[in-house]
């Protein structure tokens, strides 16, 4: 279940780094701060996420990014080594997201979040938020605390 939190992220962020989400992704391979996927190649190197990374603010502010399970890390290509937009082109953490978000046919929940819940789940399914609106919108989040500047030039 890990792999496929970890496919639908890459899935979801595939359109803006310009990834082919049909492409066969194969095992992954941790290889120091690098990170290999299948044949595709090497990317990385990766960075812990940060509190001020956009991908938790991109829609609802968020401290913690859980899914089905909560703490850990979850880990990004560096900034500066990123094109698109700043768009991180994988996203990478053991939460277990797509099973948090998961219903089955009668509209239940088949896995529960733990240790917190329905709080939980909630704060998942904000952070499935996030995610595609930081896939669909880039680093325009991290440009807001530019605004008053550009207010100010333009005379506003």
């Amino acid at each position: 279940s890990h792999k496929v939190s970890m496919a639908l992220a890459l899935s979801v962020v595939a359109a803006s780094a310009r990834i082919d989400p049909s492409a066969e992704v194969g095992p992954l391979a941790v290889i120091g701060e690098n990170v290999v996927i299948g044949p595709r190649g090497r990317i990385g190197p990766l960075a812990v996420i940060g509190d001020d990374h956009v991908l938790k603010r991109s829609f609802y502010l968020l401290p913690d990014l859980p899914g089905r399970f909560a703490g850990g890390q979850v880990w990004v290509a560096r900034e500066q080594d990123r094109a698109n937009d700043s768009v991180s082109p994988v996203i990478i953490g053991g939460h277990d997201w797509a099973s948090a978000w998961a219903v089955d046919e009668a509209g239940n929940n088949p896995y529960a979040t733990t240790p917190g819940g329905t709080r939980q789940r909630t704060l998942a399914y904000r952070f499935g938020v996030n995610l595609v609106m930081y896939a669909l919108t880039g680093n325009y989040k991290g440009d807001q605390v530019h605004v008053p500047q550009i207010l100010e030039r333009l005379g506003n």
